[in-house]
C-alpha cells in the first residue's frame, strides 16, 4: 500500500527533477538571447542568501547545461567557500560531474581548495572571492609552468583527472629546479614508462647527466628498459 503511494511514473518523475532545477521566478527566460539575464538572476539571488544550496544548485545545474565554463568554475567556487569544509561528499560529487566542462587548472583549485582551505582565486563570476586571478597553485607564463605547490601533490591531481601530459610537464619543471629530488625522478620514471615516452625521457635524462646527480633506482633501470637492456 505504501509503494503505490510513492510510485510516480517516469513522466512524472522527469517533470519534477524539470522543476527542481529551474527557478519559476525565470521561467520565462529561457531563450539563448537571455542566457546572460538568467545567469545575473539566478548568480543574484546566491548573492541574497548565500546559504541557500538550492540557490548555488540551481546555478551550478545552468551553467553546467549551457557550458558556461568560467561561470561554472565560479558557481562551483562559491559552493566550497560557503560550505567551508562542509559537505564535503557533495562537492566532490559536483566536482566529479563537472570536471569534463572545466579546464584542469580549475580542478586542481576546486580540489585543494576543498581539501586545505587557502585564499581563494576567483574570476569576474564569483561572489565570494576578490575576482583576482592568478598567482598560486598554477601559473602559466611563456616558459611553461610555475608551480607554488608541492609538484608531486600537483602532478597527482593533473593524474587523477587523467592530464598525464600535464603532470610530465610539472615534474620536468620541478626537476629543472630541483634535479636531485629522487622522489621526483621516480614519479617522472613512472609516468614516462606507462606513456613510452622515449623522446621526453631522454631529453631529460640528457639534463640530468650533466648536472651530475644521483639517479633513483626507477630512472636508472627506466633508461636501462628504453636502452633495449633488462634492468
Amino acid at each position: 500500500m505504501y509503494k503505490a503511494v510513492i510510485e510516480v511514473s517516469p513522466a512524472e518523475n522527469t517533470e519534477a527533477k524539470q522543476a527542481f532545477w529551474q527557478d519559476a521566478e525565470l521561467g520565462l527566460l529561457q531563450s539563448s538571447e537571455q542566457l546572460a539575464e538568467v545567469l545575473a538572476a539566478l548568480t543574484g539571488k546566491v548573492a541574497r542568501q548565500p546559504k541557500d544550496l538550492v540557490a548555488h544548485l540551481r546555478r551550478v545545474h545552468f551553467c553546467f547545461q549551457h557550458a558556461l565554463a568560467d561561470a561554472l568554475y565560479a558557481a562551483l567556487l562559491d559552493v566550497v567557500i560557503v560550505l567551508d569544509g562542509k559537505g564535503q561528499d557533495l562537492t566532490r560529487r559536483l566536482m566529479a560531474g563537472c570536471r569534463g566542462r572545466l579546464n584542469a587548472a580549475d580542478l586542481v583549485h576546486l580540489k585543494n581548495l576543498r581539501r586545505t582551505p587557502r585564499q581563494p582565486v576567483g574570476n569576474r563570476h564569483s561572489l565570494f572571492t576578490s575576482g583576482v586571478r592568478g598567482t598560486f597553485d598554477l601559473i602559466e607564463n611563456r616558459q611553461g609552468i610555475e608551480h607554488t605547490v608541492e609538484p608531486l601533490l600537483l602532478a597527482r591531481d593533473f593524474i587523477e583527472y587523467s592530464q598525464l601530459d600535464e603532470a610530465m610537464t610539472v615534474l620536468e619543471t620541478a626537476l629543472l629546479e630541483t634535479p636531485e629530488r629522487n622522489d621526483i625522478q621516480t614519479a617522472l620514471a613512472e609516468l614516462y614508462r606507462s606513456t613510452d615516452s622515449r623522446g621526453r625521457f631522454l631529453k631529460t635524462h640528457r639534463f640530468l647527466h650533466a648536472m651530475a646527480v644521483d639517479l633513483s633506482a626507477d630512472w636508472r633501470n627506466l633508461a636501462l628498459t628504453f636502452a633495449g637492456e633488462t634492468p
